[in-house]
């Protein structure tokens, strides 16, 4: 995941510097930004990954791993996540199409929208 994440980093900043006005993340500087987006980034995907590949993300994710999140606290920066997420995880899925297997009733509670 780190590797990966870095690789479209650079991107994602970039994206995040334009829309980070009045949020939270306005007074960070640069170092501080990427270190917090990117551990969200890598954690979020990891996570959206381990459902896809029908693994428990719960047994290895707390919600501290996701509190970055609340410093997107304006709408302009509330979408920069979701598209760096969005795009990265697109790409991985092409690559090594990856197909959501279908829930058992035993793991459906994970990634279906109401955990994490």
């Amino acid at each position: 995941m780190e590797n990966a994440a870095a690789d479209n980093m650079t991107d994602y900043l970039d994206d995040l510097q334009n829309c980070r006005d009045n949020s939270l993340l306005e007074e960070l500087d640069e170092l501080n930004l990427s270190v917090l987006y990117r551990r969200l980034l890598e954690n979020s995907t990891a996570y959206m990954l381990m459902c896809r590949c029908g693994l428990e993300p719960d047994e290895y994710f707390d919600p501290e791993d996701f509190s970055e999140v609340f410093n997107f606290n304006t709408p302009e920066s509330a979408e920069c996540p979701g598209r760096g997420h969005t795009g990265y995880c697109r790409k991985r899925f092409e690559r090594h199409r990856i197909d959501r297997p279908k829930p058992s009733k035993a793991n459906s509670h994970n990634c279906a929208g109401t955990g994490k």
